[in-house]
């Protein structure tokens, strides 16, 4: 089960620009900026704390790893939401029979389809226990003769766009999908 309003995606300027791109009303991006500036100021001033306690009393090694630790944890949160909502591309065959084939090899992925329309498919993995997100979503939009996708992960049901939280598990399933249609496409060209 998806929690992803397709009618919020713009698919014609998503493929355009190679990156998911939402029609959101204004108090949704408030709120969507807002929210991940809010932790991209935390995750800034925390090294600035730890290095303020630094500078005035004796260093220590818990400190300096402290302050090398949040420096890493802002770059790599600024790195997935830079790269979040990109687009995997391959080539396919046609919009028929690529629509065909995702079908048909969707679930021997173990992934569900949720929406199959003229213009894009959304296949789910549920939530689990062993997961920390409401489940994984994957949308695949038609263009001629290539396929665009990119996973999403919500991390909270009424999250408004893409979890950077999930970011690497993400493109670990994308390299998953596009290795799979990768071996497909190789046999029917």
């Amino acid at each position: 089960m998806t929690y992803i309003n397709t009618n919020l995606i713009n698919i014609k300027e998503s493929i355009s620009k190679q990156r998911i791109v939402y029609k959101h009303s204004f108090s949704d991006k408030v709120w969507f900026y807002s929210y991940y500036s809010s932790i991209i100021l935390i995750l800034l001033i925390m090294p600035l704390a730890f290095s303020i306690k630094f500078t005035i009393e004796d260093y220590s090694t818990i400190s300096i790893f402290s302050i090398i630790a949040f420096i890493i944890l802002d770059y790599l949160f600024l790195y997935a939401v830079k790269n979040n909502n990109n687009l995997v591309s391959i080539k396919g065959i046609d919009i028929t029979n690529n629509k065909e084939l995702i079908v048909k090899y969707a679930e021997k992925i173990g992934w569900q389809i949720d929406t199959h329309r003229k213009s894009h498919t959304l296949l789910s993995k549920p939530m689990s226990i062993l997961n920390n997100h409401w489940g994984r979503t994957i949308v695949i939009l038609y263009d001629k003769e290539y396929i665009y996708f990119t996973c999403i992960t919500s991390a909270t049901i009424s999250f408004i766009a893409n979890s950077p939280f999930h970011w690497f598990g993400n493109r670990k399933e994308e390299k998953k999908l596009y290795t799979l249609l990768n071996d497909i496409y190789k046999t029917y060209r």
